[in-house]
């Protein structure tokens, strides 16, 4: 009799939205958000919002590739190139990217398992981006209908990508020291990055 694969549970990747929900939702209400999810966005805030995230991913991803170990760096899939992406963007606009974000606001970063939980956070957002990206290309002034790759760069395989990184993080053997430790990660990046963002806000 043919052997039958088990269904993959993705059980580290729901073990790590469950306990970033209240964050993500807390990320989700920023108040530079609600001025790009108008019915009509403004360039100048929707430029504002994408220098903002340069400014975090830029530190971010510089991070996580110092630290990412072997395995992470392995996965074809993980691309860390959500800053080149948001560069392509800013270069459309004609914009500069801004200085980046402090380091008080960034996870701390020593090892691969610390780099994985912050790239949950990166993986989730461009997994989670495809509401912005139907938005935006209905909302977007004509001169900013172009500079949506960060939202819109998986494309159709934004469900493939999320689900091959919950594969990956299933994949690998971790302590239950290593998933607290990469659950607080998680914890942070997402509260560092909104922190930044309304810091951003109210520098307007």
């Amino acid at each position: 009799m043919a052997s039958t694969a088990a269904e993959p549970t993705f059980e580290l990747s729901r073990h790590l939205l469950g306990e970033t929900a209240d964050l993500r939702e807390r990320f989700e209400r920023n108040p530079l958000f609600s001025r790009v999810f108008a019915d009509m966005v403004e360039a100048r805030a929707y430029r504002r919002l994408l220098v903002a995230f340069h400014g975090y991913y830029d530190l971010l991803e510089t991070l996580i590739r110092g630290h990412q170990g072997r395995t992470l760096c392995d996965f074809a899939e993980l691309n860390l190139n959500k800053t080149a992406w948001l560069e392509r963007d800013l270069s459309h606009l004609e914009t500069s990217p801004a200085a980046p974000a402090p380091l008080a606001h960034l996870p701390r970063i020593r090892n691969r398992v610390e780099a994985t939980g912050a790239s949950f956070v990166t993986e989730y957002i461009a997994w989670h981006a495809e509401v912005a990206e139907k938005h935006l290309k209905l909302a977007l002034p004509r001169d900013c209908i172009d500079a949506v790759h960060f939202v819109s760069a998986y494309g159709k395989s934004r469900e493939m990508q999320w689900q091959r990184f919950c594969l990956y993080l299933d994949s690998q053997e971790w302590s239950m020291k290593e998933r607290e430790e990469m659950t607080r990660t998680a914890q942070k990046t997402l509260a560092g990055m909104d922190a930044w963002l309304r810091d951003t806000i109210q520098e307007t």
